[in-house]
């Protein structure tokens, strides 16, 4: 199933980015996503931040427990559509 954004695999790839080491962009977010079970979220649910071997953190999902979450700071409007587009290509 096609989403609003018919986003091309390059952007699509571009946003997969922001869902690993985003501690900080979530932070400044207002509205976050996980596009593996396809929640939207308010920022405040997101307490589950996990160290990378970097020392970077990534935020992990608090309902599906997954590392699938992107925040509306990274540009893009989180809605179901972009996340079942996100899932869709990337699960």
């Amino acid at each position: 199933m096609k989403g609003l954004y018919s986003m091309t695999e390059k952007k699509l790839k571009e946003l997969h980015k922001h869902s690993i080491f985003n501690e900080e962009e979530i932070k400044k977010s207002t509205v976050c996503g996980c596009f593996y079970c396809g929640t939207v979220l308010n920022v405040k649910d997101i307490d589950d931040f996990r160290t990378e071997k970097n020392g970077l953190k990534t935020a992990w999902c608090p309902i599906c427990g997954i590392d699938a979450v992107i925040g509306d700071a990274c540009g893009v409007l989180i809605n179901k559509n972009l996340l079942i587009e996100m899932n869709n290509y990337f699960f």
